[in-house]
């Protein structure tokens, strides 16, 4: 009779962290207005405690984006595009488009003879845009500061992803006799943030005193590399404006890292790793991470834990796999775990096919899954 009051207490925090996992902080900030992302999961106490007037709690599914296929180099992780084929447009009216060809050609050229010469990364198209762009993003002009208005893959779909200026009549007039030297060195450094990279000044690291003044500008990277880089074309503080438009060598370094070296196979196997949800309270799945091949097999690996010491149990789970736009490429079948006695953990592997030609269009897993 001890026992019962005991599981209800526990039914009952669970039902606590179930309503603070699908409802979230209140008042919690999200950045440029993206929507909380909900990451764990909580689910049917009603199963493990049958004889309580419990309400189940339904699974919200965990899903994480790729993270670089390296750990290296200043940039957002989750901005790396999966493939290197990047899309780009002019967006622009017909005649704003044809009165622009110099200008246009300029920023081409010198986009191509930095990032792609020196990684599998490519910029193809160059176009004018038609209503909507995939794998990639436009470019407008207009007579402001130019700027990226996000990193990497962040800018898929935006048809102002970046944003030039031609005339400079407002903004930076100097530039108006040395029209072709601002752009080349903006393009190089716009360009460079449309393939992840942040500012190199926004790194924890960076040496505050005399030898960078700027501030942190921009949204930051999340996994650096190496010594800070005082000669990035990345780097406020470089002592030559974007580098004169050169990449430095921990540019070229940086962003081999992130995309290989021109010619190296850009379809190398890639981990999605998910978020640790926890099943029934005391069922949960850690170290979640399911490796795709290009040649359309993959390997779903996790560790299973049951904390409850009285029993054992079987978890089932089903992966679905989408692309950039949300659409589904693949659901797999249901699966089940090895069993696993009370208070211990077990190692769980899945393999399973996928259509192979989705390889460089896969960016979300979803993990369904219930004990």
């Amino acid at each position: 009779m001890m026992f019962l009051p005991n599981i209800r207490s526990q039914a009952s925090l669970l039902i606590a962290v179930a309503i603070f996992c699908m409802t979230g902080p209140s008042g919690a900030a999200t950045k440029k207005g993206a929507p909380a992302k909900k990451t764990h999961i909580v689910a049917s106490a009603q199963k493990i405690l049958p004889r309580l007037a419990i309400p189940p709690y339904q699974i919200v599914t965990g899903q994480a984006t790729p993270p670089p296929r390296t750990p290296f180099g200043y940039y957002k992780q989750e901005a790396i595009w999966i493939d290197h084929t990047i899309n780009v447009c002019w967006n622009m009216s017909a005649s704003h488009y044809a009165s622009t060809k110099t200008y246009r050609h300029l920023i081409t050229t010198a986009v191509q003879n930095a990032w792609p010469s020196v990684s599998t990364a490519k910029f193809v198209g160059w176009q004018r845009c038609g209503s909507s762009i995939s794998n990639g993003f436009g470019i407008a002009e207009k007579d402001v500061g130019p700027y990226s208005a996000a990193l990497g893959s962040e800018l898929n779909h935006n048809l102002s992803g970046i944003v030039f200026n031609f005339t400079y009549k407002t903004w930076s007039p100097v530039c108006q006799s040395e029209i072709e030297y601002c752009n080349r060195l903006i393009a190089v450094h716009e360009f460079g943030h449309s393939l992840g990279l942040a500012h190199e000044q926004n790194r924890p690291d960076t040496p505050r005193g005399p030898e960078c003044t700027a501030d942190p500008q921009g949204e930051n990277g999340d996994v650096t590399v190496g010594k800070w880089d005082l000669h990035s074309v990345m780097n406020y503080c470089n002592p030559q404006w974007n580098g004169n438009g050169n990449l430095s060598s921990e540019d070229i370094t940086t962003i081999q890292q992130m995309y290989g070296k021109p010619g190296s196979a850009s379809l190398s196997p890639f981990e999605i790793h998910f978020p640790s949800p926890i099943l029934d309270g005391f069922c949960a799945i850690t170290n979640g991470v399911t490796t795709f091949f290009a040649d359309g097999t993959a390997e779903w690996d996790a560790s299973l834990r049951n904390s409850f010491p009285l029993f054992g149990l079987t978890a089932s789970a089903q992966l679905v796999i989408k692309n950039g736009s949300g659409h589904t490429i693949e659901t797999t079948h249901t699966f089940t775990s090895p069993p696993i006695s009370g208070g211990s953990t077990t190692k769980w592997r899945y393999k399973f096919v996928y259509p192979a030609s989705s390889f460089t269009s896969i960016h979300k897993l979803t993990l369904n899954s219930t004990c």
